[in-house]
């Protein structure tokens, strides 16, 4: 008898973690962080990606300054590549406090001046996303990434910046 209920118990512990690493192993990745200043367009992580998370004005540098940049993410999303808005900034966990509509109208602006279309997913810096800046970001129409899809998927990450001098 005992044998059945320490099988049972195994089955309830080991059923689910081969469930998400079988499905991290078969299914998309994606890359969070994307920024002129943190990496390059031609980065093995971010050419294997089929989820692009750009970040439009990380340490206030917007990414229409960088076209050349711009030019080669968007010659990747001509590739089946879908590029999704990462917050604005990118700092101190900004969309878990409520934000001005003009906040996040400008992250959005920023992204559709650079790439020359509204994004249509957003998924916040460390997960992090109060309900009422949700209700906006749905609101104007944005789908949300969360942290099942950080589960179910394999996420890489920029470098950090290297730091200011």
């Amino acid at each position: 008898m005992w044998i059945i209920i320490v099988a049972a118990v195994l089955l309830v512990i080991l059923l689910p973690v081969y469930i998400i690493v079988l499905s991290r192993a078969l299914a998309h990745h994606e890359i969070d962080d994307l920024h002129p200043l943190l990496i390059s367009p031609d980065h093995p992580d971010v050419l294997r990606s089929k989820y692009l998370w750009v970040i439009p004005m990380y340490m206030g540098a917007p990414i229409s300054n960088y076209p050349n940049w711009v030019a080669r993410v968007k010659r990747l999303r001509s590739d089946g590549k879908i590029i999704g808005l990462h917050g604005v900034r990118h700092q101190d966990a900004e969309f878990g406090q409520e934000l001005s509509d003009e906040y996040i109208d400008s992250g959005i602006q920023e992204f559709q001046k650079a790439f020359g279309f509204y994004p249509r997913y957003f998924k916040a810096p460390q997960l992090i996303l109060s309900k009422k800046n949700r209700k906006k970001l749905e609101d104007r129409g944005l789908k949300i990434k969360h942290k099942v899809n950080q589960v179910l998927h394999t996420v890489y990450h920029s470098p950090p910046a290297p730091p200011s001098t």
